[in-house]
């Protein structure tokens, strides 16, 4: 018993045994600092990563919009501008031009990435793409509309036995002709000024 009293004693009055406790102690805690200041940092470099990611995913959303937008007012816009251009007024009266009803969808990127505008951090950016596609599919509204009434007009137009109705008829296309006419210039100064506005915020991004 005195024995182990004596080792006791000296194992604990040992300089080198409380110097490889303090060496314990102090190394735990600097390793345990180390272990979180580096899940720390590798947290903080996910956020990092994923809003790197974010961003390029919403960099990849406005430009297909951006495309988007400038198809539809090179392809049906300025087709439009060219089919529904104001009548010479010195001409003979014709007949309301026959188009085609737009039955494709002409807004795939939009209507797929309403959740991905929702992430732009530009409010007034967001709110004007949304009312530049509202004005797009206003558009392409009207004119179907037109396609629909130029077809009862040439359905009346047909008919061995008129019974009425046909000036009517063609006086009515021709008022959508002329609503056509009216939105294509406000139309095209609202993509400009979009397209414009998509181009900055990408290039400052």
């Amino acid at each position: 018993m005195r024995h182990w009293q004596h080792v006791l004693s000296f194992v604990f009055s040992s300089r080198e045994f409380w110097a490889a406790i303090a060496g314990a102690l102090i190394g735990g805690s600097i390793t345990g600092w180390f272990t979180l200041r580096a899940q720390k940092q590798a947290a903080k470099d996910q956020r990092i990563r994923d809003r790197e990611t974010e961003l390029e995913a919403i960099k990849g959303t406005l430009q297909a919009i951006e495309t988007e937008v400038d198809v539809f007012k090179l392809k049906y816009l300025d087709a439009l501008n060219v089919l529904f251009k104001e009548p010479n007024p010195k001409a003979p009266p014709a007949n309301p031009i026959d188009i085609p009803r737009s039955s494709q969808s002409l807004f795939s990127v939009f209507d797929s990435n309403a959740a991905m505008l929702g992430r732009i951090t530009d409010a007034a950016l967001r709110r004007k793409i949304v009312g530049v596609y509202v004005g797009l599919k206003l558009m392409v509204d009207i004119v179907n509309h037109y396609t629909e009434r130029h077809q009862f007009w040439l359905n009346l137009s047909h008919q061995p036995n008129r019974i009425g109705g046909i000036t009517e008829a063609k006086g009515e296309v021709e008022s959508r002709a002329e609503n056509i006419r009216m939105h294509i210039p406000l139309l095209e100064i609202e993509i400009k000024d979009l397209l414009a506005d998509i181009r900055r915020y990408l290039s400052a991004s």
